[in-house]
């Protein structure tokens, strides 16, 4: 368990780990080293401790970013498949029917290039990933929002026209 997604505390250097077993446990003792740095131990304890409000407040922010992106696909990219997905807050979409010819290409590269937009490809996941991007939606909806329009407006050049 980490609070570096959770609470955006990734330069901690700080997880807590549970190794039921005796003889595993012992042994990943043996290869880590267990300085913990006192800044980074009170900001999980902080987090960890007094931040359930806040963290209600951002799953329910979260939400309303996969909410915003549903509606979005379904009003402006009705051809996408996606599915709002649980616990996590990154967004896996199929855009292979506005993208048909782009067999094997880094889709992160051809958005960046196309848009502006920094998004991942889905073949850096699997090997079928063709066709699929990943959002990140942690973010201000005015990003979201803005990046959803730079990318409807790559999808909707037609395909001829495409560089």
């Amino acid at each position: 368990m980490s609070s570096s997604k959770t609470f955006n505390l990734a330069g901690n250097l700080l997880a807590n780990i549970i190794i039921p077993d005796p003889g595993v446990r012992s042994e990943w003792r043996l290869r880590h080293d267990e300085f913990i740095s006192p800044l980074s131990l009170a900001a999980n304890k902080a987090a960890w401790s007094e931040c359930d409000d806040w963290l209600v407040h951002l799953r329910e922010y979260i939400d309303g970013n996969f909410q915003y992106l549903h509606d979005y696909l379904k009003s402006y990219l009705p051809e996408t498949r996606f599915s709002i997905p649980e616990g996590t807050y990154l967004a896996w979409i199929d855009i292979s029917r506005y993208l048909p010819d782009t067999a094997g290409e880094d889709l992160s590269l051809y958005f960046a290039r196309e848009s502006g937009v920094l998004l991942e490809g889905g073949l850096l996941f699997v090997d079928n990933g063709d066709g699929y991007i990943r959002l990140n939606l942690a973010c201000p909806r005015s990003m979201l929002t803005a990046g959803m329009k730079r990318i409807s407006q790559v999808l909707r050049i037609p395909a001829p026209h495409r560089v």
